[in-house]
């Protein structure tokens, strides 16, 4: 599966069936997508070197405590391409909260330590 966000509404319907409280939308999904392109920037990665990025996501912020039911959620894992992010595996699961982890390849990983040795020097 690789689906441009923008036109994933289709898809995550499909996977969330009746549930829209705690679901991903095409809107959420962007704005983790966003989140993530403002990860990467930070981490000192030029837009030829985002690619092969990878976020692993999971609906919904955290319950209190005293919530004992799990509710329906939506996992989705979006890959950065060239061309921007992609929505490449989507599932329904039940769950108590969210979480997002963004995931760098290990160019990525050498990029990223080069990038923050430029700030300091060693004795």
């Amino acid at each position: 599966m690789k689906i441009k966000i923008e036109k994933c509404a289709d898809a995550l319907a499909k996977v969330n069936g009746d549930a829209k409280a705690h679901t991903y939308t095409t809107y959420t999904l962007r704005q983790v997508a966003d989140r993530a392109e403002i990860h990467l920037a930070a981490l000192g990665l030029t837009q030829a070197q985002r690619a092969g990025a990878v976020v692993h996501c999971v609906s919904g912020g955290s319950v209190p405590n005293a919530y004992k039911y799990s509710r329906a959620l939506t996992r989705a894992t979006l890959t950065r391409t060239s061309g921007g992010w992609w929505l490449t595996a989507v599932s329904c699961v039940n769950g108590w909260a969210g979480f997002e982890a963004l995931y760098l390849t290990e160019q990525q990983d050498a990029a990223a330590i080069a990038h923050l040795r430029k700030g300091y020097r060693c004795l």
